[in-house]
């Protein structure tokens, strides 16, 4: 994956997991990209379809998965960036 589109979407996300919100700062354990839908379903490696995910949220939703399609991402609200 491309450093610019990895940096998009860290940028994108404020430097939060998109999931739950937890800045990357806080944390020792880097911060992965997350294909929202899975590559295996045929989502693509693009900003729209990636997600800035905390190490914790990462293995969480890959235990969750159905239908390619992570169950934690489309059940949770997103909660609006700040201005």
């Amino acid at each position: 994956m491309h450093a610019a589109l990895q940096d998009l979407v860290r940028r994108r996300a404020r430097f939060r997991c998109e999931y739950c919100l937890l800045p990357e700062a806080l944390v020792n354990t880097p911060f992965q990209l997350d294909h929202i839908i899975a590559q295996s379903h045929g989502g693509e490696a693009t900003a729209d379809n990636l997600a800035f995910a905390c190490f914790h949220c990462q293995q969480f939703q890959r235990s969750e998965r159905r239908g390619g399609r992570s169950r934690h991402r489309r059940d949770c609200q997103a909660v609006p960036s700040p201005p």
